[in-house]
């Protein structure tokens, strides 16, 4: 008789281990089948190209893995018809007061490749150039998109807001920074720069730094020049950073962050029609 009520308890305890598992825990949650819990160590996902992740036969939806050549890095989900990514999202965060407050800023300006080091300027941390209040660029590192002034939305009040106006072309949970938020910014960091500072349109390595102390780095904004009002001609670039900022000065100027060599302008103003870099903060 003990013999088969412990055979009947061990099964018992079989069909629970099946049903609920614990790692690092014996009493794993009630609504987990599976409860893993660690302080020290990550769940490691099944790590493919997306060629791999693609010729997987019939996914069920749910199924997740990491594509490893997928920009910056990306979770991956089947969604029962197609695979969805979650890519991952490099962050700066620097001081907004005196009193511990932070801004969190994306890593790379919109356009960058975002794949690279955010810190040690190169070409494709340049970005693409932006005509204030367009969701849409007018240029990129390279050269113009269609023609100037004519990519889109309009340049009107309202488009870009502190609220993350209607027309505002960062992802999702962030927004172009107001003027007052870049004024922060720079009277709460230290700067620091990297490179010549000399007028060249092949020149990618010169940019400023904002940090609570000058290293390390903690946002770094590449010297990308700008694209001018008529043409979209590229002027300065390594020479000067224009960003700029959701903050109307009136119906045809906008206010934008300006540096140089030895100076940091904040806040300037210039025709909407300018093509400059973007930086999105968090909301």
């Amino acid at each position: 008789m003990k013999k088969v009520l412990l055979c009947a308890a061990f099964i018992a305890a079989s069909f629970t281990s099946i049903a609920q598992i614990g790692v690092g825990t014996t009493s794993p949650k009630a609504s987990a089948a599976l409860d893993i819990e660690s302080t020290t160590k990550g769940l490691l996902l099944p790590r493919l190209t997306a060629a791999q992740r693609d010729a997987i036969v019939s996914p069920v939806a749910g199924l997740a893995v990491y594509c490893i050549d997928c920009a910056s890095g990306e979770l991956s989900f089947f969604n029962g018809s197609n695979w969805s990514g979650v890519s991952e999202t490099p962050q700066s965060t620097v001081a907004s007061d005196a009193n511990g407050g932070t801004f969190t800023f994306l890593n790379h300006n919109l356009g960058a490749d975002t794949s690279l080091d955010p810190h040690t300027p190169v070409k494709g941390l340049n970005g693409d150039y932006y005509q204030w209040g367009k969701n849409a660029p007018g240029a990129t590192v390279d050269g113009l998109i269609g023609n100037w002034g004519d990519q889109g939305g309009t340049t009107a009040n309202g488009n870009w807001s502190s609220s993350k106006g209607s027309q505002d072309p960062c992802p999702a949970g962030y927004r172009v920074p107001s003027s007052a938020e870049w004024t922060l910014v720079n009277d709460h960091n230290t700067v620091s720069r990297t490179g010549t500072w000399a007028d060249n349109a092949t020149n990618f390595g010169t940019a400023l730094h904002y940090g609570s102390i000058a290293s390390p780095k903690l946002l770094t904004l590449p010297a990308a020049g700008y694209r001018g009002d008529t043409d979209g001609a590229l002027s300065s670039r390594s020479y000067v950073g224009h960003y700029w900022t959701s903050t109307e000065k009136d119906n045809s100027k906008a206010y934008y962050l300006h540096f140089g060599s030895n100076y940091v302008n904040m806040p300037d103003n210039q025709d909407r029609v300018f093509g400059f870099s973007v930086r999105c903060i968090a909301e």
